[in-house]
């Protein structure tokens, strides 16, 4: 992993020898290309660097927002999924996730960072999907997943990586900004667990949204606000 602009990259290394001794090593990032060059030989030039900025993002895909109101009734609005792969969104549209449907809303996927998903389980739940770009997050809940799933406590299970975005970053106010030809994807959260009090009564369930007025029409629903999480290139 390197870090460029704020992004924690996913470098492949690829290895040169000679009569079977390390000669230099090249690291490649998705969607950056060569981001570093490492040198065992004075005889070969290949100096160490690292790129100063990330290139635009290219749009590699459209991840596509489901809402299913009908087999979550306890939930306010519902439960939000969201797929990337054109054959699962094809299982959906025919109802093999069940009642879910298009809510006309989508955004782009590509970028330089996976994008990691989670989901819970049917019981004891949560009976949703997660997904974060941000390596603490995916890290966190990658440590806390107990194999195998446990049968009376909650916990989110990696399935993967769902798609690749750009993860934005703080500015010298600490407010959380995209890179030029991206465009924010802010989350909101049900409430399920609330800073204070009980559970509530339902799931877990994020709702990932390019619009404010999105997020703002489920605050006045009683989710919550997270800000920006994802950067979706335009």
């Amino acid at each position: 992993m390197t870090t460029l602009n704020g992004n924690q990259i996913e470098v492949v290394p690829v290895q040169i020898r000679l009569d079977g001794t390390p000669w230099a090593t090249y690291y490649f990032g998705y969607g950056v290309g060569l981001v570093a060059a490492e040198a065992f030989s004075i005889q070969l030039y290949a100096p160490s660097f690292s790129p100063v900025s990330l290139p635009p993002p290219k749009v590699d895909g459209t991840v596509v927002e489901y809402v299913n109101t009908l087999d979550f009734p306890n939930a306010p609005s519902g439960h939000y999924f969201y797929a990337s792969d054109p054959a699962e969104q094809a299982t959906v549209d025919a109802g093999g996730a069940g009642k879910f449907v298009r809510t006309g809303r989508t955004f782009a996927s590509g970028g330089f960072v996976p994008v990691c998903r989670f989901y819970g389980s049917m019981s004891p739940g949560p009976n949703s999907h997660f997904f974060t770009a941000s390596a603490s997050e995916c890290d966190g809940l990658k440590a806390a997943q107990v194999t195998p799933t446990p049968t009376s406590t909650q916990q989110w299970n990696f399935e993967g990586n769902g798609f690749y975005s750009v993860t934005p970053v703080a500015d010298a106010q600490g407010q959380m900004r995209c890179m030029a030809g991206t465009q924010p994807v802010y989350r909101a959260y049900n409430n399920a667990y609330p800073k204070s009090g009980g559970k509530n009564p339902w799931d877990s369930n994020h709702r990932y949204s390019t619009l404010s007025a999105d997020i703002d029409e489920m605050i006045s629903k009683g989710w919550a606000s997270e800000g920006i999480v994802l950067c979706a290139p335009r």
